[in-house]
């Protein structure tokens, strides 16, 4: 089986698909980084210009401004930046590495490698070894996207200089970075996120050999991921569990992750079993 697990790594990285995967995740991140510093300087000159202005009626506009730009500024203070960070990772990130899961598997079915593997290992040990090979591209990914992304906002910080931007300069409440109260659990958050990313791996693979068509797989893989669970459920659930500040509380509860983890693995486990003969017909293997 290690065996088995370390040839489909060699495979894969042999390839041009890891690269590309990681020139992605690492361009995705970078550009993430600039534009958060960016939308800070934004909201700073547009609280500016009011001001300035004097325009009594936008008192509304200021204040709602005001506690965007203090919520951002703290988002982007270093100790926070793998809390922001990872927030944007479960959507789009996870989704990246969804696909190449899906983009890998169908070149081993078109082109017959998956069937001599079954052949040779049978389908179990073959269909895991392909997706635990998975995992050390996914945790590279996540690793190099993190620190890319922190490297660009502190790198954008110093260009624009956020340490000038300073509300106080203009008559209103700053809230000092010191009076921040950090409650970060970065071995929980980290499990979180790679946890996500597993299962995720899993059930693309899943439904890989569960869908007829190619196409669904990637329509599935957009329209889950990153729209229905990427965006709502998920995100509203993860950022109580990665505390920015006082007021945002951690639960300290993933008992409802856990249950949605397990359904959709039960689901994807039978998926995967109950469509043995299915799959033997996709990739033209007569086992009866």
């Amino acid at each position: 089986m290690k065996n088995m697990i370390c040839e489909e790594i060699k495979e894969q990285w042999k390839g041009k698909i890891v690269g590309i995967l990681i020139i992605i995740v690492f361009l995705f991140s970078i550009s993430e980084g600039v534009l958060e510093v960016y939308n800070l300087k934004n909201l700073y000159n547009n609280i500016q210009k009011v001001v300035e202005d004097k325009r009594e009626t936008d008192y509304g506009l200021i204040q709602y401004e005001q506690d965007e730009y203090n919520r951002k500024k703290e988002s982007i203070y270093l100790q926070n930046l793998p809390n922001t960070y990872f927030i944007k990772e479960i959507a789009v990130v996870t989704t990246i590495i969804a696909i190449y899961t899906a983009i890998i598997t169908f070149k081993d079915i078109k082109n017959n490698k998956i069937k001599e593997k079954i052949e040779k290992n049978g389908f179990l040990k073959t269909n895991l070894s392909k997706i635990i090979s998975i995992l050390p591209t996914m945790l590279l990914a996540i690793v190099i996207g993190l620190v890319s992304y922190m490297m660009a906002v502190e790198s954008t910080k110093l260009i624009i200089g956020t340490n000038n931007m300073n509300l106080s300069n203009i008559g209103l409440l700053d809230k000092s970075i010191l009076n921040f109260n950090y409650s970060i659990n970065y071995i929980y958050q980290s499990l979180i996120v790679l946890s996500f990313n597993i299962l995720s791996i899993y059930i693309v693979y899943g439904m890989i050999i569960y869908l007829p068509y190619e196409i669904l797989i990637y329509i599935f893989i957009i329209s889950d991921i990153l729209f229905i669970r990427g965006y709502t459920n998920i995100i509203m659930y993860l950022k109580n569990i990665f505390v920015i500040s006082e007021n945002t509380k951690n639960t300290n509860n993933i008992t409802g992750v856990a249950v949605v983890y397990i359904v959709f693995t039960i689901v994807a486990t039978l998926a995967i079993m109950e469509n043995k003969k299915y799959f033997y017909k996709k990739i033209g293997l007569d086992k009866g």
